[in-house]
C-alpha cells in the first residue's frame, strides 16, 4: 500500500538485521526514542523524519475534534467521535515509522 507521502505504507524492519516488527512492537516501543531489537539486539532509533511525521498525526484529532466541540454538540457525540479518531490514529502511527541504526537530530 502507498501513503500520501509516496513511500510504502508497512511496518519498519530493523537495520541491522532487517527483521520486520510487528505492530505491537512498534506501537509499544514507539513510545521511546531508542528501542532494541527483539531479533538480533541491536539498539535501533526512530529516525527524525518519523518523529515529525508522527508528531503530526498525534495532533491531528485535536484540530478535527476541536470544531465539534467548539459547535457545541451532544457530550455523547463527542466521545464517541473522539474515540473513533484517536483509535484510527493509533493504528496508523507504527506504518509511518522508519528506524535508524544512528541517533539523529529532530531539527
Amino acid at each position: 500500500m502507498i501513503c500520501k507521502w509516496g513511500e510504502e505504507m508497512s511496518l519498519p524492519a530493523c537495520q541491522h538485521c532487517h527483521s520486520k516488527w510487528t505492530w505491537r512492537e512498534v506501537f509499544f516501543k514507539t513510545l521511546r526514542r531508542k528501542m532494541k531489537c527483539n531479533y538480533c539486539g541491536a539498539v535501533q532509533y526512530v529516525d527524525s523524519k518519523s518523529m515529525k511525521r508522527v508528531s503530526f498525526i498525534s495532533v491531528l484529532p485535536v484540530f478535527i475534534w476541536l470544531p465539534l466541540f467548539l459547535l457545541r454538540t451532544s457530550l455523547v457525540w463527542n466521545i464517541v467521535v473522539l474515540f473513533v479518531i484517536l483509535t484510527v490514529v493509533m493504528m496508523f502511527i507504527p506504518y509511518q515509522v522508519r528506524l535508524s541504526n544512528k541517533e539523529e537530530p529532530l531539527w
